[in-house]
This record gives C-alpha cells, structure tokens and sequence, in this order.
C-alpha cells in the first residue's frame, strides 16, 4: 500500500514501470545516497523519483547522513527531504 502510495506521486521515471522496477529504482537511489554518490542521486531526482522514498523503513537522506556522506544530504535537502 505504501510503495502505491509513493510510487503514484512520481513523474516520468514511474507511469510506465513494473512494481518490481520500482523497488530496484528505490533501492538504487537509497543505496547511491548511503554510498555518496551524488550523481546517480541527482539523476533519479531529475528522473521524478519521490525524495523520500524508502528502502527497508530509511530514507536516502537518513542512509547519506548515516554514512557521512555531506554532499548527498544536500542534494536531497534542495529537493525537498522530510527532516
């Protein structure tokens, strides 16, 4: 119910995906902020991914800050992360 829930407040990056597709997206973009990449994190924000979207109960912004990743927690802050 969730996953429906953040997954129809998407753009482009979700109207003609599979469900299994967008579990893979979300924890693309969780697992790139818990490891700094802050590329592919800006790609999949560009793409319409829902900045708060979960993977496992944490967010991107949690998984960046956990892992001390600065420049991530930015990104996701300017996009509008829940803090």
């Amino acid at each position: 119910m969730i996953l429906v829930l953040i997954t129809n407040s998407l753009s482009p990056l979700f109207s003609t995906t599979s469900s299994i597709n967008k579990i893979q997206i979300i924890k693309k973009f969780v697992t790139a902020a818990s490891c700094g990449n802050v590329a592919t994190v800006q790609t999949l924000l560009k793409k319409g991914i829902f900045v708060d979207s979960e993977d496992d109960g944490a967010t991107a912004l949690f998984c960046a800050a956990h892992s001390g990743h600065p420049a991530v927690v930015f990104e996701l802050i300017q996009a509008g992360a829940n803090i």
